[in-house]
């Protein structure tokens, strides 16, 4: 059974990037965190919620301002 909380390597395994990456992230501001003493740990639906969040805008249409005749 996998835990709603997650850890640093296990959201950087998960989005493919480094641990360091992820706390790049954190201080950013653009994934959200909490601490349990001095680790700090993310909440599994927080870091879904962001490769949803990231999969929308990324596959948006890009739109020139040019229409078609």
């Amino acid at each position: 059974m996998q835990t709603e909380n997650m850890t640093v390597k296990e959201v950087a395994d998960f989005l493919r990037v480094s641990r360091q990456t992820v706390y790049t992230m954190v201080k950013q501001g653009k994934i959200p965190c909490f601490r349990v003493g001095t680790k700090v740990r993310f909440k599994r639906g927080d870091v879904i919620a962001l490769t949803q969040t990231q999969t929308q805008t990324q596959t948006k249409p890009v739109t020139t301002g040019v229409e078609d005749e």
